[in-house]
């Protein structure tokens, strides 16, 4: 057998070569300490292509997890790109399951107001559920608002949905 040969057998039969990185759960926790030890920088590029990404980091963000909302909210500033998308959609994913938790991390992220975070285009994508659902779920988590907060953001949030819906009426064929 010749050498390459071997050493091609060797690293398929004990997986030598495989990132460790893609095969451990990421905790948002154990997630947290890496970005505040190494950067958020280091972060993006030790993880976005492995399957702790999708699996683990942008699941969690639009599951709306309050430490992955808090990676996203470190993480996004730093990342360009594909990266700097998925992460914002998993964050308008998240939306709509838990506005007031997520609207200041979209508010800081990009420097808007709760109207302005809340207007929607969807040219990125369009959420699975459908646009008109997406809209129904986020107005009826809104309604939630209990605090003097809450009840600012969703009122200027609730702008800014009236504001989609007639952009998504003019422009975007159903």
């Amino acid at each position: 057998m010749n050498t390459a040969l071997a050493i091609a057998l060797v690293v398929a039969l004990t997986g030598a070569g495989q990132s460790s990185v893609s095969e451990k759960r990421l905790s948002a926790g154990a997630a947290l300490a890496q970005i505040r030890s190494n950067g958020p920088a280091a972060f993006i590029k030790a993880y976005e292509h492995s399957a702790a990404w999708d699996r683990d980091i942008l699941f969690g963000i639009e599951d709306a997890e309050t430490s992955w909302l808090k990676a996203a909210k470190l993480l996004k500033p730093h990342a360009d790109g594909a990266v700097a998308e998925e992460i914002g959609l998993a964050l308008y994913g998240a939306l709509p399951k838990r506005p007031f938790a997520v609207i200041p991390v979209l508010m800081h992220v990009y420097r808007s107001t709760a109207e302005e975070v809340c207007t929607q285009t969807f040219e990125a994508a369009a959420p699975p559920q459908g646009i008109e659902t997406y809209l129904s779920q986020l107005e009826t988590a809104l309604s939630r608002a209990r605090s003097r907060t809450e009840i600012a953001l969703a009122h200027q949030c609730r702008k800014g949905v009236i504001a989609t819906r007639d952009y998504v009426r003019d422009t975007v064929k159903k």
